[in-house]
Order: structure tokens, then sequence, then C-alpha cells
């Protein structure tokens, strides 16, 4: 990681377990103003790739100096910035959990106030403008079809299909009883690709101003490919978020 003017060093507001596998961090720091945009949704988490005393202590050392360009003790993952007010100092992250502790995980699970992490970005693309949107992802997609979703008020036409359980997902989004919302569990996962087809027909044309946005698993992505078939490049974004195998 270089140090550079997006570089922020942020420390943990408060930590909240909002659903039974998506916890989300507050963090603070100084001029964030740079993070508050539509344009771009996301950020860079800088957080320690090690966890012994040692190395947290000489994390925490590099993070407050922003300078730990090449250092083995940090771990840069990407995020959804859920939420922002840059003028009062903070925003939050969510952050999904899986069974398999990765660094993010546990950084999400064992962060308490004060701690210290590093940001820079923004990154990531929004959502274009359109008359009707199709928000496809999992779980990690979760805090962005949230933000999108929010941000777009009552705009009717926006359809969000959700890969994820929703008795451990459903409560980390705003409104999660929206008709809007399908959700859909593993065990109906092979029936809902297999209409992907007859969905894309039926909803969506060459000549329709319509926006597809796709996040998620890398394989879950791959399988949602033919939902573009239909569509423009200008009018979709899709984004292997991580993959199984993934550290």
């Amino acid at each position: 990681m270089r140090r550079n003017g997006s570089f922020r060093a942020m420390h943990v507001l408060s930590s909240t377990r909002i659903a039974p596998r998506m916890q989300r961090l507050r963090l603070t720091g100084n001029d964030l103003h740079h993070f508050d945009t539509d344009a771009n949704l996301h950020a860079r988490a800088h957080i320690p790739a090690r966890w012994d005393a040692d190395s947290l202590e000489t994390f925490r050392a590099f993070i407050a100096a922003e300078s730990c360009e090449g250092s083995e003790l940090v771990a840069t993952r990407y995020y959804t910035i859920r939420r922002i007010d840059a003028d009062a100092g903070w925003l939050d992250i969510d952050f999904a959990l899986h069974d398999t502790e990765g660094p993010g995980c546990r950084f999400a699970c064992t962060a308490k106030a004060g701690d210290i992490c590093g940001l820079s970005g923004p990154c990531g693309l929004g959502i274009k403008r359109a008359n009707r949107y199709l928000l496809v992802g999992d779980e990690t997609a979760l805090p962005a079809i949230a933000r999108i979703t929010e941000n777009l008020g009552d705009t009717p036409a926006v359809h969000t299909f959700i890969f994820a359980e929703p008795e451990y997902f459903r409560s980390s989004v705003t409104n999660p009883v929206s008709p809007k919302n399908a959700w859909i569990p593993g065990e109906e996962r092979q029936s809902f690709l297999s209409r992907l087809d007859e969905l894309r027909s039926a909803h969506y044309s060459p000549d329709d101003p319509h926006f597809i946005w796709i996040a998620g698993e890398r394989t879950l992505v791959r399988a949602l490919n033919p939902l573009l078939s239909l569509t423009r490049k200008n009018r979709l974004l899709c984004v292997p978020y991580w993959g199984k195998n993934d550290g």
C-alpha cells in the first residue's frame, strides 16, 4: 500500500451485530468528504494480516504513520461504504461473516472501540440512471444493494434477487420484507438459475433504459451471465467480489 492523499487512519467507534452473520463497524477519521460520493461505493480497508501481539503493535504504528507500503502485516480488502456522515467524521462498513474466517471476518468480529485500521479510495463504480433496475448478489453484495436501493428511494421499478439465507442476513436490509426483495436460499439457487432466460426475455430488452447490477461470489456471478446477453455494456455492472478459495 502506498501513502497517498486518499489514505486515512481510522478508529473503530462502535461494533454492532446487525444480523446473525453481518457485523457493522462504525469508523471515525478526519477529512472523509472524498469518500462521500455515489459515483464510487466502495473503499479499500487495510486491516491486520497477523494477530500476534508484536505484529499488531507494528501494524498500528504503520497505519498511524500512514505508511505501510509492502508490509506483510497489512491485508487489504474491498468493502462497501454502507453509510457516511463526512461532516460528523464517521462511516459504516458491514462485514458478511463466513464459516471460514479470513482477515476481514476476524477484524470485524474482534474489533473494539479505539482499534485502528486504514482506509483508502473510494473505488468501485455506482449505478447509472435508468427507468428500471435489476440488482442481483449474494450476502457480500447486500451492503451495496441496501445502499443503492436507499439512494433510489421509492423508485417503483427496482427488483433485487439476493442469494443468501434470509434468517442470517434479512435484518441487515432496511426494508427486508419489501416485495421487491426476493431472497434465494441455497436450496432454490439452481431452480432460479434455470429460469434466467425467462426472466431476461420477459423484463429486459436492448432498447429498454434499464440497468443491471450483479456482484458476489465468482461462480455465482459467472452463472448469472445469461442475464446480460440483451443488455448493452453501458447498462450493466458485473463484479466478482470474492472466490470460495480466497484467503
